[in-house]
């Protein structure tokens, strides 16, 4: 069976996603505060549904540097409890965690850790996170033929299930391959693809058109890529993933440079550090530092990021 970690009572009714959002800003501390006091109980379900739990509202938010002790535990908790999907699950948001802070080698272990341990929990299915993820670490590293095989096997996966959400994750992540390969008519094709199947979502579709858009601008198609970073950006804002709002902001900007529109540019670089100072990814002073340089030097947060 599916992991399923239920909660005994009904939580805070909240009226929709925006509201989630400001609840979950205004109780950051606390969350993580009653997770780990969790983690210390003796009531494994209660810690695992916790921990799994913050992984998506503060990885939306860029909130990446307190997972990495949470998730670890969980892991652990799972394994001693013989609970093979939540080992999983925890492994690859470990995995996850690692890989948005750069440690590129620790988070292919976390990954084939969930991986295999998907399969021993009798559900191969969800082997597709991790795998996914898997492609995304070795696109970043350069090592883009086992990037491909990974994620080519995951969408397999996804239209076997017919997994719509899934399979536009999976074709978006392909495209920045393909565009690295010099594939630049199949990235365009195959991010407007990922736009299609997320379409409706602004986290998806913000994506998938900054996917888009970084195609176009590694074809050299500049004012098409700039076009496409603007649209990007206002659904990325308006969805509040603040880290993709930065990296969408960080290339943005780097086309209006190449165009030579630098007070544009320099909108945009603001933009993206602004955002990851509200993400606690960067402090104030390095931020000064930054807009200080004409040319501001990629940040540490996007460089981890595809």
């Amino acid at each position: 069976m599916e992991p399923y970690y239920e909660a005994e009572q009904p939580g805070v009714p909240l009226a929709d996603a925006q509201e989630a959002g400001r609840w979950t800003e205004a109780e950051r501390d606390n969350l993580l505060a009653v997770t780990h006091q969790a983690m210390e109980s003796a009531v494994p379900h209660v810690a695992l549904g916790m921990a799994l739990g913050l992984h998506m509202p503060f990885n939306y938010r860029g909130w990446v540097t307190h997972l990495a002790d949470i998730h670890a535990g969980a892991v652990e908790l799972a394994a001693r409890c013989g609970d093979r999907a939540g080992e999983a699950q925890a492994a690859a948001y470990l995995g996850w965690v690692h890989r948005d802070q750069g440690r590129d080698e620790q988070a292919i272990a976390d990954l084939e850790r969930a991986a295999k341990c998907w399969d021993e929990a009798g559900l191969p299915h969800r082997r597709t996170g991790p795998i996914n993820n898997l492609g995304i670490i070795h696109t970043k590293l350069d090592r883009l033929d086992r990037a491909h095989a990974y994620l080519s096997e995951a969408l397999s996966i996804a239209l076997a299930r017919g997994e719509e959400y899934q399979r536009g994750a999976i074709l978006n992540n392909r495209a920045h391959v393909l565009y690295r390969q010099g594939r630049y008519d199949e990235a365009v094709a195959e991010a407007k693809e990922a736009t299609a199947a997320w379409a409706g979502s602004l986290y998806g579709e913000g994506l998938s058109r900054e996917t888009l858009a970084r195609a176009y601008m590694h074809a050299g198609r500049l004012e098409e890529a700039a076009e496409t970073f603007q649209v990007a950006l206002t659904l990325l804002h308006e969805g509040g993933y603040r880290i993709g709002y930065a990296v969408a902001a960080w290339w943005s900007a780097q086309t209006l440079h190449a165009l030579g529109r630098t007070d544009l540019a320099r909108r945009d670089w603001r933009r993206c550090f602004t955002a990851l100072l509200e993400a606690r990814l960067l402090t104030r002073s390095e931020v000064d530092e930054l807009l200080a340089q004409p040319v501001p030097a990629m940040p540490q947060p996007v460089r981890h990021m595809l």
